[in-house]
């Protein structure tokens, strides 16, 4: 703490007397009071025995605050990059000097001080604060108590060079700090700046309590405002925004930028044009706000960037250095145009360097007190992101350019006009690796120079290296290789009967003799078109030969009666008899001395086994308790379903109706639209009274309806809890959540009015299943009365969306249903008591005939992930329905009429049916369709399991369990920019 005594001004501290009420200290922190709703420090004790406090503010983190210079009467002001932390374990108090806020709260364990400490010469040009050296990239976070710098190591994002990530032990999510236009880095999280998309799992049966779909349900049909798609449609992105392909590395630059066009253009469509240009809602926000800082605080420059417009083909960084070279290169309106133009603080510096003279460059980086020439040209040319050719740094710097390349790695003389031409005439063949590019040209090489052509002899193997862009040492040791290997293979001849004039089958004799070698001999570094070429025949015959040999080996050794999997055979069962089956070919390998061609990855392959299981077969004493190959009794369980309550997010007087793509904006007014406020869909109401009654039911809900609209929802969660009881259903877990009246509710009250998030359409409500899952979506999801328009209140729900329904398929009956449903213009709904509630009885609400998820968004969600994984293993599958008219086909190239004749041998055969609870389940059929596996039980990885066991008919529980997740992943990775797909339960 002496540091911090130096750096506390005394005359900033407070008596007990200055402070809202008396100091009382706070447990288990020793020195730290608490006085009205403010912190102190006990700092230390006058010789006349008064107190002094230093006033401090929580940082939000445990034990962590910021240092105060208090000004008097409740006024202060912090003390820049100081921050004081009570250690728990130490037991003692700590000075924290942070460089930058970013850095607060981090574990001490991550802080480094790294050996040899870094110095000037590794900071990383432009940043304050970063450094590299060999490969590492770190960040000054500040000083420990002693004084010493501390540091953290950190990734440099490659697309985005502002941007650093840190993986903490502790955190499942990484840090981000990032580098803005004002020096200083600040913290951004991850799940903030990457869309994510999740739940591609099947669709699966909703809870009881919500989904409520009216007589015309949710349709997944593209209706979408058609005045905007053909205004998205005429404004097209400019050449400056155009993706160049899928590995665009300004993808979302350029997606941002033409976003922020439109939306300058059409703010009222923000929704469409995010999905149209395919941009981040999160990163537009952060755009405006930055113009809009901008236009507060320098109205003048903002205006001279509107005026001096940026070109249709001028990319953005282009745009941004033009605005700095026509400021006459005024380095203080750096910050303004990176505001403005969005674009990254060391990507305009690297410009800028660029756009000097080089001599500005050497500036920029001098030559260090004790830095020799060769070290500082070493210096300069490792410096990443810049630009300057090695000739220009060698010239300046005045050292060898051989000697400098050499001491890069990369050996190279300049090349002559005649040299770049010989290299012209042999250009890289596509796909072609860089050491095979490297190998070939000296094979060329040493041929002319034989011939005795005269280029060639200008020409060695340092050029050759670096025009391969490897390094010289890389191509002599390849080459090394190279000549060992053909030294080994002319060391094993041909036998007689091997002779090449005798065909194919000698050859393929002699090249399975080679192959063999390989693996008696330890040569791995031999490879297979090596042997191929030797022998005289193709990669590809080799590896044909070779598979023969494997299966035909394979297929020799049957499997015993007791081994043979049978349809009825449950998966554990199924798994056993491959591993006994593994047990023997393991066996019969060992004493025909075949491991060469016989790999365990073949082993497990052929068995249908996984790895694991291998290794837990040939552990000791495996099947000792089970000697006749009996299967175990078990429960067969593929993956156990996820059980329990959905949780759902319940909003305090939260609006009726919230955006779709930004849940902190309102949408009611405009869903509802102007005019008269009405409820309607009162058709049950209005048979079971008289004319006159319902007309003043009528105007009384009427009333209540506009005042609940007008409010948009304030106030209304004091009548829901004055009214209702949320409670546990402890008879009924499976129910889950029940509504109970706190107090009487008379006939014909207005409840309350279900709260949601508003999907204009399907296509809308998909994003959000996509995002969410489907289960937690369609739980608690209403329909319009008329129209596509849909509510989802998983997301922002109060706690009418909890209400039961009285009676349904599958599940206890839970009384008479007691609450009606009406719908605000034919929008929103609106709950009303149909009978007197009396205090403590349920509320139950009638789901209508059309409860169960309408099985066209099941199938939507399905056949999906099928095309996907159809993809990825280039198959196709066979989806049987109901009757024959049902079946679809879907493969690589989405669904299709028929099969394509090549695919006949990789096809897989589904049958899928609509359960007792209106759930699409999914079975496995033989290859021939003749025979259906029925699954059993059905769980959330249903469709995985059934396309799992219809591609490995014979596997066990453990291959099909991680044949599932493999599915998945493929699943995942199709859909998801990172975050996990949420797992749904049954």
């Amino acid at each position: 703490m002496q540091q911090a005594e130096a750096t506390i001004e005394t005359t900033k501290l407070l008596q007990s007397g200055d402070m809202a009420g008396k100091p009382v200290a706070v447990p288990d922190i020793p020195g730290l009071y608490r006085a009205g709703e403010g912190f102190f420090l006990l700092w230390q004790t006058k010789a006349d025995g008064t107190a002094q406090y230093l006033e401090l503010m929580p940082t939000g983190l445990t034990a962590e605050y910021r240092a105060v210079h208090s000004e008097g009467a409740g006024h202060g002001t912090i003390v820049p990059q100081v921050h004081l932390r009570y250690d728990t374990h130490a037991a003692e108090w700590r000075f924290l000097t942070l460089k930058h806020e970013a850095f607060a709260g981090l574990p001490d364990a991550v802080k480094i001080q790294p050996v040899p400490p870094l110095t000037t010469g590794d900071r990383l040009p432009w940043l304050h604060d970063a450094y590299h050296r060999q490969g590492e990239t770190w960040l000054h976070t500040g000083s420990d108590k002693h004084g010493q710098p501390e540091y953290i190591k950190v990734w440099q994002d490659a697309d985005d060079p502002d941007r650093f990530i840190q993986h903490l032990p502790d955190e499942t999510q990484p840090r981000i700090y990032l580098y803005d236009e004002n020096s200083e880095f600040v913290r951004e999280d991850e799940n903030l700046c990457r869309a994510t998309r999740a739940a591609d799992d099947q669709l699966c049966q909703p809870g009881p309590s919500g989904y409520q779909p009216p007589v015309k349900k949710s349709r997944l049909t593209q209706q979408s405002d058609a005045a905007v798609e053909k205004w998205l449609d005429e404004n097209r992105r400019l050449p400056r925004e155009t993706l160049t392909g899928s590995g665009d590395s300004l993808k979302n630059s350029k997606n941002l930028s033409y976003a922020l066009r439109l939306y300058q253009m059409r703010p009222e469509a923000k929704e469409k044009i995010l999905q149209h240009s395919d941009a981040s809602l999160f990163w537009l926000g952060r755009r405006l706000k930055k113009l809009e800082k901008l236009q507060q605080s320098a109205p003048e420059t903002y205006q001279d960037f509107i005026n001096n417009k940026q070109h249709p083909d001028e990319p953005d960084l282009e745009y941004a250095l033009r605005l700095y070279l026509e400021s006459n290169r005024r380095d203080t309106i750096k910050p303004a145009i990176i505001q403005y133009t969005g674009v990254s603080v060391i990507r305009l510096e690297r410009e800028i360097v660029k756009s000097q003279d080089p001599k500005i460059f050497f500036e920029k980086y001098p030559k260090g007190e004790q830095e020799s020439d060769m070290n500082w040209a070493l210096r300069l040319a490792r410096l990443p992101g810049e630009n300057m050719s090695l000739q220009t740094i060698a010239w300046y710097t005045q050292v060898d350019l051989i000697q400098l390349y050499y001491r890069i790695g990369t050996p190279y003389k300049p090349l002559a006009s005649e040299l770049q031409t010989w290299f012209g005439n042999y250009i890289r063949h596509p796909g072609e690796r860089d050491l095979d590019y490297a190998v070939r040209l000296v094979g060329l090489h040493k041929e002319q120079i034989r011939q005795g052509i005269t280029a060639a002899k200008l020409i060695n193997n340092d050029a050759i290296a670096h025009h391969a862009t490897i390094t010289f040492q890389a191509l002599d040791a390849e080459l090394q290789r190279i000549e060992e290997t053909r030294a080994w293979l002319n060391s094993i001849p041909r036998q007689p009967q091997e002779g090449q004039t005798a065909g194919d089958n000698n050859n393929q004799q002699y090249a399975l003799l080679l192959v063999k070698e390989r693996y008696l001999q330890g040569k791995p570094k031999v490879r297979n078109r090596e042997i191929a070429t030797h022998v005289g025949i193709t990669p590809q015959q080799l590896t044909e030969w070779v598979q023969s040999e494997k299966f035909a080996w394979l297929n020799k050794i049957e499997r015993q009666p007791s081994e043979i999997v049978m349809e009825n055979d449950s998966l554990s069962t199924a798994q056993l008899k491959n591993q006994y089956y593994s047990l023997r070919l393991i066996d019969q390998r060992k004493s025909q001395n075949t491991h060469w061609l016989i790999t365990d990855d073949d082993l497990v392959r052929y068995c249908q086994i996984t790895l694991r299981s291998l290794e837990e077969a040939l552990a000791p004493g495996f099947g000792e308790d089970n000697p006749q190959h009996a299967a175990p009794v078990e429960q067969e369980a593929i993956w156990q379903p996820v059980s329990g309550l959905r949780h759902l997010k319940l909003k305090k007087n939260g609006w009726l109706l919230v955006s779709a793509a930004d849940s902190a904006t309102s949408v009611t007014m405009r869903v509802i639209g102007e005019g008269k406020v009405e409820v309607t869909g009162l058709e049950n109401l209005k048979r079971s009274l008289s004319r006159k009654e319902y007309q003043q039911i009528k105007i009384k809900f009427d009333a209540k309806a506009k005042e609940l609209i007008e409010n948009d929802g304030n106030n209304q969660d004091d009548d829901l809890s004055a009214n209702l009881h949320v409670i546990d259903d402890e008879k009924n877990p499976g129910i889950g959540l029940q509504v109970n009246a706190k107090k009487d509710i008379d006939a014909n009250e207005i409840i309350g009015v279900y709260t949601g998030v508003w999907h204009e359409n399907g296509d809308s409500l998909l994003n959000e299943i996509y995002k969410m899952g489907s289960q937690p979506v369609l739980t608690y999801l209403w329909g319009e009365l008329k129209g596509p328009g849909l509510i989802s209140a998983y997301q922002h729900a109060n706690e009418l969306a909890l209400i039961n329904t009285g009676e349904m398929a599958g599940f206890p009956s839970l009384g008479e249903n007691n609450v009606g449903l009406g719908y605000i213009n034919g929008k929103i709904p609106i709950y009303y008591a149909s009978r007197k509630i009396n205090a403590g009885e349920q509320l139950l609400i009638d789901y209508g005939s059309y409860y169960y998820p309408n099985d066209m968004i099941q199938k939507t969600l399905d056949d999906d992930i099928i095309g996907i994984i159809a993809r990825e293993k280039e198959c196709y599958f066979v989806i049987k329905g109901e009757s024959k008219a049902d079946s679809v086909f879907i493969g690589p190239d989405g669904e299709v009429d028929k099969i394509p004749p090549q695919y006949k041998g990789r096809k897989y055969i589904l049958r899928r049916r609509l359960n007792e609870r209106g759930i699409l389940t999914y079975d496995t059929m033989s290859k021939k369709g003749d025979k259906v596996i029925v699954l059993g039980k059905v769980d959330e990885n249903n469709l995985y399991c059934a396309m799992a066991k219809a591609m490995f008919p014979s596997a066990g529980l453990d291959k099909v369990n991680e044949t599932i997740i493999n599915l998945k992943d493929i699943a995942r990775n199709a859909r998801v920019e990172g975050g996990e797909i949420k797992p749904e339960p049954v």
